[in-house]
Order: C-alpha cells, then sequence, then structure tokens
C-alpha cells in the first residue's frame, strides 16, 4: 500500500510540472538605453519572484523562458528597473532609462552611509560574493590580497589564528603601541586580533576606511585606519528564503622548501666530522643501521579534515525584515591535537514605520581550541611537532620491540649505547608524541557582539538616533601536564616530587560598551544644493578580568578533574611542600569619552565637501592630557558631470578626490606599565629578610600625549565602456608624530628607561586598483581585477635630535632609512682557500673576522615594497570559476630553522639539511657553506637573512548553479564546488612558509594547502 502511495504521489508531481512547463514559452527581445539608444550588454532579466534569469549579450538581446501569467525584471547599475508583465507577447523589447538614485549606491563611511558618488575619501569595499564559502575561521585573514595596501599575513597555521593587519604600512615603531586598524561589527568596536569566534559567511560587506578624511571621525581609535563589518540582513517584502550550506575538506602540510638527510647520509655526515653515533662507523655497519630511516612527519603531523553545517532564514513583510544564521564549524591543522571547534548563532532584526526605525544585531558563539604547544606559535620547544618532525634522528624508529607506537622515549642509544635522558634532545619525537598523548593545552570562548540601534524622524529633515553596542568575550584556558607524561615524570613541579602532574585554569573576562547618539539635519535646496549636519556623542568602556590558578600534583587517577589535585599543604617525606599553587590576576579599566560633528556639502552632483572634527578624552594620559583633537576636510568632483564631458559615450565615471585629516592613536599597549605609563606604579614581593613589601615598579611620565597621524590623500576614481573597466588610483603621505619611545634616564631614579614621546615616522605610497570586464554576453562573462600597493617607509626624527637607536638585536632605528631596517654583519661567502666564513667590514672590504662593530643598515626590512592582489572571474552559464593570487616583493626575514638544520655543532643530537653536503672540505671549494669547524650560527651575520618575497595562488573555486527550471521549481537553486586554498606558492624563501607577520623564522606552525567540496542549497 504504501509503495503504491508513492508512485501515486510522483505520477501527479511529474503531471502538475509538465503541466507548469507546458504553459511556459520563450520569450525575446532587446535591451537599450534611454539616453543614447545603444544596445545594453550584461542586463539581468529575471523571471519576478523565481531565481531564474539570464543576462543580455554585447548586442542587447536576450532570451529566457516564462510564463504568460509571470513578469520579467529588467535591471542594470545606474538605470531605472523595469518590470514587464508576459501576457501573451513573445517579444518584449525594452529601454532603460537613467536613474539618478541608483547610480548613487549609498556605501559606509563611518556613523552613517553616503552616495558613492559623494565619497570624497579612500575606502573600498569588499562584497560577500568575495569572501563567502572561503573555509578559513579567521575573519580577518579572508582579506588577503583583497585591497590595495592592506596587507594580511598569517601568524600561524593553527585554526582560527589570526594574522597581523597593516593598512599602509605601520604607523608607530613603538613596540607596544596597536598597529592594526580598528574593526567595527554593526556598529561595535570589537577586539583586531580575535576573529575565530565570527562567521564569515554572515557578512555582507567590509568597508576598508584608508585615509585620515575617512577615519578622522573615529577620532584617536582611527590613525590605524578603520575596518567595518555590515552583517546580512533581511529584505522588504520577501517572502521567506532558507539555505542550507554543506562543507567537507581536508588540509595537506605544505612541504618545506629544504631536504633533510637520511639514516645513512646523516650517520656518514656525523662520521666525517667525528661526531654522534656515526663516529668511527664502518660502511656496512652506517648501512645496517641506515636500515631505520624513519620519516617523523609521517607520526608527528597529519592531514587535517574541515567540516561545517549552516543553515540561514531571510525575509521580510512590510515593516520589517530578520535574517538568521546557525553554524556548525570544525577544523583540524596539520599537527596533532591542533584544532578549532565553533557553534555561531545570529540574528538581525530591522522594523520600520512612518518615522522610526528599529534594528537589533545579535551573535552568540562558542569556541573551543585545542592548541599543539604553547598555543599556537611553536617555536623552540621540544613539544613543538614543526621541530621535532624535521630535526629528529632518523635513525631512531618510531616503534617498539613489540611493532606498537613509542611514546615514551629510548632509555639508551640504539647504536652507541649511550643512557638518554627521558626528556632530552634526542627523545624529541617521543616526547612531542607523548605530550599530544597525555597533557592538555586548550581555550573555550563565549563570545557575543549585540547591538541595538533606533533612528527616529523628527521632522522632514531632522531626525535623531542612537545606538549601544556590546563585545562581550569569555576565555577559559586548561592546562594540563599529567603526573604519567613525560613531562610531569621529568620535572613538574620539581624532579625531586612524590607527586607529579601541574594543573592550569585561568579566565580572562572582556567587556566592551559602546554608546552613541546623534542629531542629524538633512536638505536638498533648489534641487541642486545638499547638506548633511550631523553632531554626536559616544561613550566608551572597556573592562578586563583576569583570574588563575596553577596547581600542583595530580593523582594519576583522576588526572583529567581538578578533585585530583593534591591539598596546597601536602608535604612530601622530606618534609617540603612543592605543591603550593599559584595565582594570578589583572584588573583594568579604560574609559573614552568623544563629542564630533560633520558637515557634508553637495552641488549639482558634480562638487562635494566633508568635514568633520572630533575631541576625545581618554583615561590613559593625565589630566594635562587627556583631551584630543582630530579632524579632516576632503573633496570631491565628478568630472563626467560637467557639461564638456556628460556626453561622452566611453566615460562612465571620472572623478577626482583629496583630503587631509589628523588622527590619533591612544592604543600605546596593553601591559600595566603601557596602560599606566603616565603613573608610578608599584608591586609588592619579597624584602628585607624575607618579609613581604611593597617596591616601586615602573616609573610614570605624566606628560604623555598621543601619537597623531597627519595624512593627505589624492584619488582618482574611474569607469568606462559602461562599466566594464572601473578602477581607481590614490597617491598618499602619512606623517605620525609623538611616537612613544623608551628612552634613558638617570638611574639615580632606580630605573634606567622611562616612556616618552619622541619619534617622527612617515609612509608614502601609490595604490591601485581596477577590474575589467573582457567578455561580457548573456552566457559567458570572464572579468580580470587586480591591486597593488606600493608603501616607502622612512624614519624622519628621533627625540629631534638621535639619527640613530642601536636596539641591540639585527635591526634598529635609523633616521633617514625605512622602520625596521635589518642592521647586521654583511655575509660574503666561503673563502675557497680555506673554508673560512668571509663578511664585509663596514667600508665594504672582505674579512674573515666577524665583528659586531662592522654592523651596517641594510636596505631590507620585514615589510612589503609591493603587495596585492589579482585574479579572474569566469562565468558561463551555470558554471562559475574564481581565482585569487596574492603577493608581496621585498620582503626579508631571518631564517633560523634553516640556520639550526645547517648548524655542524648539533650534528649529534639534530637532522641536518641536504646542503650540508655541500659544504667546503678542500682547497678549491667554490660554496657559501663554511668548513663546520668554522661555523658559528651565533655570528653568522646576514648568512640566514633571506628574501621572503612571494606569490601564491591564495583560492580558486570552481562550481556549478543548478537553477529553479533544472529542479523542476524543487529548489530555487543548488550551487556545488570544489575549491582549494593556498594551492601553489612561488618563493625564494627556504623553510615552510613565506608569510609570516614575524621578522625571523624557527620552525613556526605553517599555514596548510586546504581542498574543500561545498554544497549550498536554496529553498
Amino acid at each position: 500500500m504504501r509503495s503504491k502511495f508513492t508512485l501515486f504521489l510522483t505520477l501527479l508531481l511529474a503531471l502538475v510540472t509538465s503541466f507548469s512547463f507546458a504553459q511556459e514559452k520563450t520569450i525575446t527581445g532587446n535591451v537599450t538605453s534611454a539616453s543614447d539608444g545603444l544596445p545594453l550588454p550584461g542586463v539581468s532579466v529575471v523571471v519576478q519572484g523565481t531565481s531564474r534569469g539570464t543576462q543580455t549579450d554585447f548586442d542587447g538581446n536576450y532570451s529566457i523562458n516564462a510564463s504568460s501569467s509571470e513578469s520579467l525584471v529588467f535591471s542594470y547599475l545606474g538605470l531605472k528597473t523595469q518590470t514587464i508583465s508576459v501576457g501573451g507577447k513573445t517579444t518584449i523589447n525594452v529601454v532603460l532609462e537613467e536613474d539618478a538614485e541608483a547610480l548613487e549606491e549609498v556605501v559606509v563611511t563611518g556613523y552613517s552611509t553616503v552616495k558613492k558618488e559623494s565619497v570624497t575619501a579612500a575606502q573600498t569595499t569588499v562584497t560577500a560574493e568575495t569572501i563567502e564559502n572561503v573555509p578559513i575561521p579567521a575573519l580577518d585573514q579572508v582579506l588577503q590580497g583583497q585591497v590595495a595596501g592592506l596587507s594580511v599575513n598569517a601568524g600561524s597555521g593553527q585554526p582560527g589564528a589570526s594574522g597581523t593587519i597593516i593598512l599602509r604600512g605601520r604607523s608607530s615603531f613603538n613596540p607596544n603601541a596597536n598597529i592594526e586598524p580598528l574593526f567595527i561589527i554593526d556598529g561595535v568596536p570589537v577586539d583586531e586580533d580575535n576573529f575565530r569566534s565570527i562567521n564569515s559567511n554572515d557578512i555582507e560587506n567590509l568597508t576598508v576606511l584608508k585615509d585620515a578624511s575617512a577615519s578622522a571621525i573615529y577620532g584617536n581609535r582611527g590613525a590605524n585606519g578603520v575596518i567595518i563589518v555590515t552583517t546580512k540582513r533581511g529584505s522588504f517584502n520577501q517572502p521567506l528564503s532558507v539555505t542550507y550550506r554543506s562543507q567537507y575538506g581536508f588540509t595537506d602540510l605544505i612541504e618545506p622548501n629544504i631536504n633533510f638527510l637520511s639514516s645513512s647520509q646523516f650517520l656518514t655526515y656525523q662520521r666525517d666530522l667525528g661526531a654522534g653515533a656515526g663516529n668511527g662507523l664502518s660502511d656496512a655497519e652506517i648501512a645496517q643501521f641506515g636500515r631505520v630511516n624513519t620519516n617523523w612527519q609521517d607520526f608527528l603531523l597529519r592531514q587535517g579534515k574541515t567540516f561545517s553545517q549552516e543553515l540561514t532564514f531571510s525575509g521580510g513583510g512590510e515593516n520589517s525584515r530578520s535574517f538568521s544564521s546557525i553554524q556548525y564549524f570544525e577544523q583540524e591543522g596539520t599537527s596533532l591535537r591542533s584544532k578549532l571547534q565553533r557553534i555561531s548563532l545570529r540574528s538581525n532584526l530591522d522594523a520600520r514605520s512612518d518615522k522610526l526605525t528599529f534594528s537589533t544585531n545579535i551573535s552568540l558563539n562558542f569556541t573551543r581550541n585545542d592548541f599543539v604547544v604553547n598555543g599556537a606559535a611553536g617555536g623552540g620547544s621540544l613539544d613543538n611537532p614543526f621541530l621535532a618532525a624535521f630535526i629528529s634522528l632518523p635513525y631512531y624508529s618510531p616503534f617498539n620491540p613489540d611493532g606498537s607506537l613509542n611514546i615514551t622515549g629510548l632509555s639508551n642509544d640504539p647504536i652507541t649505547g649511550a643512557a638518554l635522558a627521558p626528556t632530552g634532545f634526542q627523545n624529541t619525537p617521543y616526547v612531542t608524541q607523548n605530550t599530544n598523548r597525555f597533557n592538555t593545552n586548550r581555550e573555550d570562548e563565549i563570545r557575543a557582539v549585540i547591538s541595538v540601534s533606533g533612528k527616529y524622524q523628527l521632522t522632514d529633515n531632522v531626525s535623531v538616533g542612537t545606538n549601544v553596542g556590546v563585545d562581550y568575550t569569555q576565555e577559559s584556558d586548561l592546562d594540563i601536564i599529567s603526573p604519567t607524561s613525560l613531562r610531569g615524570i621529568a620535572n613538574v613541579p620539581n624532579p625531586t616530587a612524590q607527586i607529579r602532574g601541574s594543573r592550569r585554569e585561568a579566565t580572562q573576562r572582556a567587556l566592551r560598551v559602546n554608546w552613541s547618539n546623534n542629531i542629524t539635519y538633512t536638505n536638498t535646496f533648489n534641487d541642486k544644493h545638499n547638506l548633511e549636519v550631523g553632531a554626536f556623542t559616544e561613550y566608551f568602556k572597556q573592562q578586563f578580568r583576569d583570574a588563575g590558578f596553577t596547581g600542583f600534583g595530580i593523582d594519576p587517577r583522576l588526572p583529567n578533574s581538578i578533585l585530583g589535585l593534591t591539598s596546597g599543604q601536602t608535604a612530601d617525606p622530606d618534609g617540603t611542600t612543592p605543591y603550593v599553587p599559584t595565582l594570578e590576576g589583572r584588573s583594568v579599566d579604560l574609559g573614552l569619552f568623544s563629542v564630533f560633528g560633520l558637515v557634508r556639502y553637495g552641488y549639482d552632483g558634480k562638487y562635494n565637501i566633508e568635514a568633520n572634527i572630533r575631541r576625545d578624552a581618554s583615561s590613559r594620559f593625565s589630566s594635562d592630557n587627556e583631551w584630543g583633537t582630530f579632524f579632516s576636510v576632503s573633496g570631491r568632483w565628478n568630472i563626467t558631470k560637467e557639461d564638456w564631458l556628460s556626453d561622452s559615450t566611453w566615460i562612465d565615471n571620472l572623478a577626482l578626490r583629496a583630503g587631509y585629516g589628523e588622527v590619533g592613536n591612544q592604543d600605546i599597549g596593553f601591559g600595566q606599565a603601557n596602560i599606566f605609563a603616565t603613573r608610578d606604579l608599584f608591586s609588592s614581593g619579597t624584602g628585607y629578610a624575607g618579609n613581604p613589601g611593597v617596591f616601586p615598579f615602573a616609573i610614570g611620565n605624566p606628560d604623555l600625549r598621543w601619537e597623531t597621524k597627519k595624512s593627505i590623500n589624492v584619488g582618482l576614481d574611474f569607469g568606462f565602456m559602461k562599466g566594464r573597466l572601473s578602477g581607481s588610483l590614490d597617491v598618499y603621505q602619512e606623517d605620525t608624530e609623538d611616537i612613544l619611545l623608551s628612552a634613558p634616564i638617570s638611574a639615580t631614579s632606580g630605573f634606567t628607561t622611562i616612556l616618552r614621546n619622541l619619534g617622527e615616522l612617515r609612509n608614502t605610497g601609490v595604490e591601485f586598483a581596477m577590474s575589467y570586464d573582457v567578455v561580457q554576453t548573456s552566457d559567458l562573462v570572464v572579468n580580470l581585477f587586480a591591486n597593488t600597493a606600493y608603501n616607502k617607509n622612512e624614519v624622519i626624527s628621533i627625540d629631534g635630535e638621535q639619527e640613530f637607536v642601536d636596539r641591540g638585536l639585527t635591526q634598529s632605528l635609523s633616521v633617514g632609512d625605512p622602520f625596521g631596517s635589518f642592521f647586521d654583519v654583511r655575509y660574503a661567502g666561503v673563502n675557497p682557500a680555506n673554508g673560512r666564513p668571509l663578511f664585509l667590514d663596514v667600508d665594504g672590504n672582505v674579512t674573515e673576522q666577524f665583528s659586531l662593530d662592522n654592523r651596517v643598515i641594510l636596505d631590507k626590512t620585514r615589510d612589503p615594497e609591493f603587495s596585492g592582489g589579482f585574479g579572474l572571474n569566469v562565468t558561463y552559464k551555470g558554471f562559475g570559476l574564481t581565482s585569487l593570487f596574492s603577493y608581496a616583493t621585498n620582503v626579508w626575514r631571518n631564517n633560523g630553522t634553516l640556520a639550526v638544520v645547517e648548524d655542524p655543532s648539533l650534528v649529534g643530537i639534530a637532522n641536518q639539511s641536504t646542503r650540508v653536503l655541500d659544504r667546503w672540505t678542500q682547497p678549491g671549494d667554490i660554496t657559501d657553506i663554511p668548513d663546520p669547524q668554522f661555523f658559528n650560527r651565533f655570528a653568522d651575520g646576514t648568512r640566514y637573512l633571506e628574501d621572503s618575497s612571494f606569490l601564491r595562488l591564495r583560492n580558486v573555486t570552481l562550481g556549478y548553479t543548478f537553477n529553479s527550471d533544472q529542479l523542476k521549481n524543487h529548489f530555487k537553486s543548488i550551487q556545488i564546488y570544489v575549491q582549494a586554498q593556498n594551492l601553489v606558492t612561488w618563493s625564494k624563501w627556504r623553510g615552510f612558509d613565506p608569510e609570516d607577520n614575524d621578522a625571523g623564522s624557527f620552525f613556526d606552525f605553517p599555514v596548510g594547502r586546504t581542498f574543500t567540496l561545498g554544497f549550498d542549497i536554496n529553498f
């Protein structure tokens, strides 16, 4: 009976579907422009209320199937949309007229919106189509290569790790100052260092405010630029739309541009150097022991997996609309235990009446991060799998004699029989596996970003508005060193303790509350004069609380429970009490109050001018300097609106922009000594005769004031051939003054340095962005896009007098040179006669003597000279292909990883690069690797200062979309796609990843190569 009923429903559905399609017919026609009568290619033709549609070809022709009862909607950017009923017609020709409002596309500019043709500042918008479905859990990293002048460097391949974002060069050489842009999500200022909890699929667009004329309205927080994130919303008068998204993928480690020695090669190398287990071995013995040739990558690294499920709901009625989403996202890293799990919920609601509009934006998220070791960084810890996988001895077996995996290490060297320490260097691969198996390094995060806003129209020209936003983050850290782990057995809490292991729990709570209010007057006079005046107040409160403990001594029967911790007063047989827990805590409150205003004036769509001024009061500074004043003025000339150019048939848009502004930076660091740098600080501790006491911790400087950036920008926007070619060109100069830096003071004060305003830094650059539709027909669209940026950074002054500051590192500050210029002895190769390393002295003469006195400032920094991105977008019927390349040139970093794997002093305990086989061995050898007896990686100058410029295929996606016709109207559409991230990288860099946010590399967690299969189903 059930099968018969199913068959009946199937036949009925087929009959209904066939009848439905029987009513459809083919409609053809031509679309032209009312202004010149020419055909319009690329006009969107859609059956109203459906997703069935097409585009006109180069001659303005189209063809589409529709029934007599349906209507066709014709739309084109800058022209009025027309809706025409099909009825009995089979041919519908349309003439589209210019739509002044459509031409004036609205964009976000900070605290308000403005028509695109009135924008006076340098800003770029990245749309949802660009960032949707990219399986990168950190929002900031999806911006890589998308915006001219915006550099985004991934600091780690750990899932969810944030990168470092720098807009138009570093704006300060204060090592503690914030150099990243201010992020605003739906009107709420948020933490720019943590985006793992934000679902990038919820974003409608991101607007990057680049110059001071755009960011000055944010005052002391706008010195590094502003990125405004607008999330998706529903549509008024639209039925409920449901989308289901699913993604499955995997991530592979990108092989480092370094090859390592096999067991036989390594033992032979040891024998040649007379060190390590290979010393004294015969060829036959080397061949025998070389049979064990372990690739430790197979045991310490893995293929990570990506899994994502998401549902979205959107729609609206006459006076309300909503957008909601729920997502579960999970991604594994390429190392053992690295993982991110996230649940995110969003609900955006808008309501309106004749005079009142009201909006709420709620984002609730939970994230769990499991780390490889000490967070996401990696580094020199023996628990770091990216160190252990490559330097571990290849002739050590990963297995026990019974064939099981060895995670407890070796007691003796298998060749020499020498005793090995349980957590010693030779046991590195076993320690790493043991740590990953038994210990815990986890961080749970609850995050809520909520905003409520309203606007009331008092009169036709006057409105008042308010916006309250909250960004709340609670992070809970859990670090357990198991009493049965190698680390716990060896020395936690100390080597003699009877009960081993430790447990650390800590909670950090950060609350940011922002409340702004405004009153705005807008009016148009004589249809030509447009005026907007706004007055604002804003209050920002930041509260940070941190508390935690570390307990020692864990009952092995309860290794993962807090109940397993011993009492802190537990005594060992010798009477000592090594289990006393340690406590930690911090409390910080910061505040900011602001009043500001803006004026915009436009004349006849040709000329626009905007000015704003803001007064900020910050709790970070003393009463004498707590107030700062910031402002900007900018203008725009829409040249194509002039009568002498308005009749042009090939120039669609040509506009000149110029602006000047001054903005500040109050974020001079989050450490106690920076937050309270204007005050004398005291700390408690052990004093005379072991008694508790209070002593000075830091000396304050009440004269500290804001770091201030002065910026000038000139830009040109252009569009040709009916929008097929468009872009922008910007030239800028930005000077940061009163930069904070530690300055020496008399030691009689009890301190040797104090924070002072004593530097000036300049960034000068050029940015270019363009998009070109190479082919534009009803079936095929081929689009090329590119952006590039040049930035020159220069230290203008230091304390008004000093020209050079030796930082005691391989980098320095020097007036007239870029900030962060490397400062080192120049490596000049190897003397073919004796194998000694060669260097250049300060005068450029070759010498065999290494001396720090021969350090010189090099024209090399870790920041790129040129950076940008380019790509190709192709659509053909239902097929779509997108690609994005990103690049950076003239970037330099110290390759600490390569230095270690070429260090002969480590030959007894660590594997080496195959490059050591090319070392100097006899007079006349031409090589850049010296005789091992003369090698010293701590006195090698620029030998490992390497060019880390790169070109990377960041993303490529190929997909096909089935429309509702193909799906028999069961679904609006289904999209199936495959994509790859970081598919190919071209670079001279010898290591894991040329792209990093640090000046050096030391076995860092590299980004991986990710492949994803995805499905989008629209109901």
